[in-house]
């Protein structure tokens, strides 16, 4: 299978994931007494909330961060490639879960990312992983931070 997969067909776990939810499931249910589930929309704190993102895996979150009048939204897994993300949002890689939610998400996220001028954190994207959002006809361009050695 290629990079990006054309089937609609959702599936609960990429199926090279899939060998480890057994485990994983199983390492949850040993601390399920020493944690609290959240929900998409939840305040963590004053100025930390969640956002819905869920495709890449079930129950995906992002998490908000408000400070100052200023807002960092961190996304996770929610966009995986500085390239094909952006450029291409619509594309489907194989490795998202549910693939026509995952894109359903990334739009979403990019959307309130350019129209509310928020910085995104991004693991999948080059160091330092922090920049905007802009838009690039019915695509996004990434606009990356540059990295502060003054600090």
């Amino acid at each position: 299978m290629g990079l990006l997969e054309r089937s609609r067909t959702p599936r609960l776990l990429p199926g090279t994931l899939a060998r480890h939810d057994p485990g994983t499931q199983a390492a949850f249910r040993l601390i399920t007494d020493r944690t609290t589930r959240i929900k998409p929309g939840a305040e963590i704190v004053p100025g930390i909330g969640t956002v819905e993102s869920r495709g890449h895996t079930p129950g995906h979150m992002s998490i908000l961060i408000a400070s100052n009048g200023e807002q960092a939204l961190v996304i996770g897994d929610a966009i995986t490639n500085q390239l094909i993300s952006f450029a291409h949002p619509d594309w489907k890689p194989s490795y998202d879960g549910d693939m026509d939610q995952a894109v359903v998400a990334r739009r979403r996220l990019l959307d309130q990312a350019t129209a509310d001028r928020i910085l995104l954190l991004a693991y999948h994207l080059p160091f330092p992983g922090v920049g905007n959002v802009a838009r690039d006809g019915s695509a996004y361009r990434w606009i990356p931070e540059h990295w502060r050695w003054d600090l």
